[in-house]
């Protein structure tokens, strides 16, 4: 009889991604990116565990936001804050 895995639950995922992210590079992820990598990670896991990896290569080959447009990035600290102190939230803003 063969393994069979159970599929990651995306909303796991989401909160473990989530808390690695503060806990090891103090990144707050404010714009859900967590739950839409998670939900694509799942995804994933289910065609390649299906063997249709020709689908899942076009999965990964999709863009799924366009970067071209961000020219550069402004980043805003607190008053007072040093970059990286585990105290400090950075937020990004992209500029056109």
């Amino acid at each position: 009889m063969p393994l069979v895995h159970r599929a990651p639950d995306p909303t796991e995922l989401e909160d473990f991604l989530d808390t690695y992210m503060q806990d090891h590079f103090n990144l707050f992820a404010d714009d859900d990116s967590p739950h839409e990598v998670s939900v694509l990670i799942c995804r994933l896991y289910e065609l390649i565990a299906a063997n249709r990896i020709l689908d899942a290569q076009q999965l990964l080959s999709t863009p799924t936001a366009a970067l071209d447009a961000c020219v550069s990035m402004v980043l805003t600290l607190p008053p007072g804050c040093l970059p990286y102190a585990p105290c400090c939230r950075v937020e990004g803003v992209c500029q056109q």
